[in-house]
């Protein structure tokens, strides 16, 4: 039952924050949920023990709060489809967006622990990791934060800034987070929190370090989907012909234009050469 709350308390923060994006709307409630139940208590799983961030996510909105998060974790359509692209390129990039015309070529590639996103995930590893994130302030103009860690003793974390200094509302400030895993046993994950702490905000997020990150299973499902079905996500764009004269043929992009009166462009699979185009409307 949390979804429908929680979509309200989005719609309070877009009422007072009608500029805020919804990336900056999922910040401002997750960095300013509570850890604790309301008697104060440490929040609970299902079996009555204390839950892990995988069970209680950043934690219970604080109503509040939320509309005054001091700072916020901002994304924009760029970094979303960089994402995309780093996690399954061209083909998944296309069929999600529901574009044929967009490609990876001059979009960064964005892993998923360099997602500038409120909550920190990255690998469990004895090697040093780093990841960046951007925080802009959304608070009063001159505001000072100095960083507050949680951390189990078999995890190190190094945080650069340790104090983030703002001197105008909006400004960004982008700061670095490396982590260490010491651990002897083989653990599945470790947590702890990073916060940003001023006179009058704390700015928290979760930080998860759990192995196997690199290709988690989801995400091999979802490569084996695209690699089945990707011409049929593609269908909907082409036009129902080939193109006689082959996808080595010089003029092949320009004849797709001409015939398709749209940007189309060649494109070549085992069935042969064919004109993609944007769907009709």
């Amino acid at each position: 039952m949390s979804t429908p709350h929680v979509s309200g308390v989005a719609a309070l923060v877009k009422s007072v924050h009608p500029d805020w994006s919804a990336a900056a709307i999922k910040s401002a409630i997750l960095t300013t949920a509570d850890i604790a139940d309301s008697r104060g208590h440490p929040i609970l799983n299902e079996q009555h023990r204390m839950a892990s961030a995988y069970a209680m996510g950043a934690g219970h909105v604080n109503p509040a709060k939320f509309v005054d998060p001091g700072l916020v974790y901002d994304l924009g359509i760029t970094e979303y489809a960089g994402y995309i692209c780093a996690l399954l390129g061209d083909q998944g990039l296309a069929i999600i967006a529901r574009n044929p015309w967009l490609s990876c070529t001059k979009l960064p590639k964005i892993p998923e622990a360099q997602l500038n996103y409120p909550s920190i995930t990255l690998p469990l590893k004895s090697v040093p990791f780093t990841l960046n994130r951007t925080v802009t302030n959304v608070g009063p103009a001159d505001s000072v934060y100095t960083l507050k860690l949680y951390t189990p003793k078999s995890l190190t974390i190094r945080v650069s800034p340790e104090k983030l200094v703002f001197s105008k509302a909006g400004q960004k400030i982008q700061y670095s987070i490396t982590v260490t895993s010491h651990a002897n046993d083989e653990k599945k994950f470790m947590e702890g929190s990073l916060s940003w702490v001023s006179r009058n905000h704390v700015v928290r997020s979760p930080i998860v370090a759990a192995a196997d990150l690199d290709s988690p299973p989801l995400v091999k499902s979802f490569r084996s989907w695209l690699l089945l079905h990707s011409r049929i996500g593609l269908e909907i764009y082409r036009e129902p012909y080939k193109f006689p004269g082959g996808c080595e043929a010089v003029d092949c992009n320009r004849a797709c234009q001409r015939d398709t009166h749209s940007a189309g462009q060649c494109h070549k699979d085992d069935g042969g050469c064919w004109c993609d185009k944007a769907p009709s409307k």
